[in-house]
């Protein structure tokens, strides 16, 4: 048995400009999350790979997140993974938010997205690479950290990536080019008969701005569509959700994700051909005092549109636009800085809001 020991920490500040009619909103600065884990390899009958880790989100909520055992090389399907975490199902949900171009989710994400809950996972790249496949199955969401906010489900979600262009890397510069297709479908049945979503505009401590409420159902359908673009240091990603509520009237929330990115220091965003998603990027050179590295500097921008009003449910439109500089000054660190505007109508909250933000983060 062998493995390591680690922590994350991410702290944040905001300061908050409403406009149009919003309420005041204060500033603030916390702990975004921090997270003590472990992580390794083990033998007990046959070999796994293990992980767990305890982090406390904003205002102090723990969560068992990413805490877990993988089965890999199982014949035909690949790893087994069963415990608490994250179900794949797009590409910004799939990878870890360590690895996220912007400080948080896309409120289309947020809202419509899987948050971390309990259950089992196959997946398998297949075609040398050129795609991969994922189908899970998963009940009791932990926290409320991001993803929908139903309480009480089981939930069926699958996944499927193809690269229809693909370029290996370059040894030198790490630099890649490829083209990312994908589509994900889940299904839910509420175990308490309510489903119910929500959103921030793109910062944690932000109010929500688009909120559905408990909403008397008992099942749930959607499908994803996503695609991504990488040539060197510009990168372009974008997703597509659309879920459908089957209750008394039934009702179709949907939204979308789109941005850009560009690194000034050369380099390219990391694609994980084995997951089917982006992981951590690595300097060319890692941020030095003495001025002979500067880090790698990535700016981006990125537009959300999330619709959560249908029929007799008046959710709230929510629309943000977030523009984005990162520093990252070595693997383990980076500075970001991220300004929002969001504009709410057609729910229980109605105006804009201007959101400065910045945070620091640091894990080893």
């Amino acid at each position: 048995m062998k493995g390591k020991v680690g922590a994350r920490v991410d702290l944040d500040a905001a300061a908050f400009a409403p406009a149009d009619g919003l309420g005041p909103v204060a500033n603030d600065v916390q702990v975004r999350r921090w997270r003590v884990y472990t992580t390794g390899d083990a033998i007990v009958v046959v070999p796994f790979s293990y992980t767990l880790s305890v982090v406390a989100v904003a205002n102090n909520n723990f969560v068992l997140d990413d805490t877990f055992l993988e089965f890999k090389r199982i014949p035909y399907l690949g790893t087994f993974k069963v415990g608490a975490f994250i179900p794949r199902m797009g590409l910004e949900t799939s990878a870890s938010s360590r690895e996220a171009t912007f400080m948080e989710w896309s409120s289309a994400v947020e809202a419509l997205g899987p948050r971390i809950s309990i259950g089992g996972q196959f997946s398998r790249p297949v075609f040398r690479e050129r795609a991969t496949w994922s189908l899970g199955v998963f009940t009791q969401s932990l926290g409320a950290d991001v993803g929908d906010a139903t309480k009480s489900f089981v939930r069926a979600i699958g996944r499927a990536t193809w690269l229809p262009f693909y370029e290996v890397p370059d040894p030198t510069s790490g630099s890649q080019r490829l083209l990312h297709v994908g589509l994900n479908a889940n299904f839910l049945r509420s175990g308490d008969a309510t489903i119910r979503y929500q959103t921030r505009p793109e910062s944690r401590m932000a109010p929500l701005l688009a909120n559905t409420g408990d909403i008397p159902a008992k099942d749930m359908g959607s499908y994803g569509l996503e695609v991504a673009w990488l040539d060197g240091p510009w990168s372009f990603q974008g997703e597509y959700l659309s879920n459908y509520v089957t209750g008394a009237t039934g009702q179709n929330f949907y939204g979308f994700y789109a941005y850009g990115s560009y690194f000034f220091t050369g380099e390219s965003r990391h694609y994980d051909t084995t997951t089917g998603f982006f992981a951590r990027l690595k300097p060319r050179q890692d941020f030095s005092f003495s001025g002979s590295g500067l880090g790698a500097v990535e700016a981006a921008l990125r537009f959300s549109y999330v619709d959560l009003s249908d029929g007799p449910v008046k959710g709230g439109i929510l629309r943000s636009l977030t523009a984005g500089l990162n520093w990252y000054l070595h693997a383990n660190s980076k500075l970001r800085f991220n300004y929002v505007f969001a504009s709410a109508s057609g729910g229980p909250v109605v105006g804009d809001l201007n959101v400065f933000e910045t945070r620091f983060e640091f894990d080893f």
